[in-house]
């Protein structure tokens, strides 16, 4: 057997998604289940964001992008920044990431 084998003998799923699994069975036997681990929300995506989502794929904005984020969406972050909450932060102090788990491992990593 390979190594990659053995090594994915010992690997577990990740706890939020047990939990979100459970969360899950539970509604389906008709429990009233509010679940907070994996931070899916509840309600359908606006239609401004799909809208946009779909302007971007006919664009053919597909590609992969930097770690932190394309640098229009950050700006526009900085921007409703300052009048939402009176926070002024510089363009680099600015990340988007595909979930909390990205995020935090990406704010926190440092290189040896």
């Amino acid at each position: 057997m390979s190594l990659v084998s053995e090594r994915l003998k010992v690997v577990r799923p990740s706890e939020t998604e047990v939990m979100t699994a459970r969360a899950a069975e539970l509604r389906d036997q008709g429990a009233d289940v509010i679940t907070l681990s994996q931070g899916a929300s509840d309600f359908d995506t606006p239609s401004a964001i799909c809208e946009a989502g779909t302007r971007a794929i006919r664009e053919r904005q597909t590609k992969y992008t930097a770690i932190v984020g394309i640098k229009p969406l950050r700006e526009a972050i900085r921007e409703s920044l300052r009048p939402d909450h009176g926070l002024d932060y510089g363009i680099d102090q600015i990340a988007v990431g595909c979930g909390a788990k990205q995020v935090v491992f990406n704010a926190l990593f440092r290189q040896p």
